[in-house]
């Protein structure tokens, strides 16, 4: 997904609405999405940042299958 433009906010919640448990989305962006961190964190997505570079940021955010099973790192990807 590729959050540039509006409404970035409710793109990236309807997206990650429709995520399946274990399923990653991949979010490019430029800024630091800390109140998204916090909002996915309660509809139980897992959340890492990959790169930083001259375009913005590169974040995952992954469906818990169950709470607190597993995180993985933006290398494993």
């Amino acid at each position: 997904l590729d959050a540039s433009g509006a409404p970035i906010f409710k793109s990236i919640l309807d997206a990650a609405d429709r995520l399946a448990p274990g399923h990653i989305l991949s979010v490019r962006i430029d800024f630091e999405p800390t109140l998204l961190h916090r909002l996915l964190d309660r509809k139980g997505c897992e959340h890492w940042n990959a790169s930083v570079d001259a375009e913005g940021r590169r974040v995952y955010f992954c469906k818990r299958r169950r709470a607190g099973l597993w995180r993985r790192q933006a290398a494993d990807l």
